[in-house]
């Protein structure tokens, strides 16, 4: 009965640290370095708003909208910025649009609640949570950017439905015409 009792206490202590070490690595770090310039890429083609840069070295053409602010004001906001990345210099239809939301909130909020849902015509077509992208911090401003990519036909569905509603963390916001307008030009 006793050796049970220790093999019992044993395997509950492996969950705990089991647990804890699961929990420890959901919680991301936020650099408080300024973030690096982005590379210039040369502009090959613009598609209306959106524009495709190619990275030769990579031999990737990178398609991508610029960032749209979809609630809040400069102090506490979301930025929706859609695009996608092909291989190569030739423009073809992507097998996913990658969705990326860039934060700047008072706290961690938006890198420690990461899930993002999209609600088209009142049904749930997206219930994720997204991955880190990066974040910075000086300790009062967080600027965090988190992806979620989606598929082709599903972007086709955001862009062709009545009502598009989305949610990042806890700030839940409407996807207005003028909003899809600006990711429109994705559509190949």
């Amino acid at each position: 009965m006793r050796q049970l009792a220790i093999f019992i206490g044993s395997l509950l202590m492996i969950a705990v640290s089991v647990l804890a070490q699961s929990a420890s690595q959901d919680k991301v770090e936020i650099s408080t370095n300024p973030p690096p310039p982005a590379m210039p890429f040369p502009v090959v083609k613009e598609l209306g708003k959106a524009k495709a840069r190619y990275n030769e070295r990579a031999d990737k053409l990178i398609v991508q909208t610029s960032p749209i602010q979809v609630s809040g004001d400069s102090q506490n906001d979301v930025r929706l910025q859609a695009g996608f990345i092909l291989s190569g210099k030739k423009i073809t239809k992507p097998q996913t649009i990658t969705l990326t939301f860039h934060s700047t909130a008072n706290d961690r909020t938006y890198a420690d609640n990461r899930a993002v849902s999209v609600m088209l015509d009142d049904n749930k077509v997206l219930s994720e949570t997204a991955r880190y992208n990066h974040g910075n911090t000086n300790g009062s401003i967080f600027l965090i950017s988190v992806t979620q990519d989606v598929s082709y036909e599903t972007f086709l569905k955001i862009m062709a439905a009545q009502k598009v509603q989305m949610q990042i963390g806890p700030t839940k916001f409407e996807l207005k015409a003028n909003g899809r307008q600006a990711l429109e030009d994705l559509k190949i």
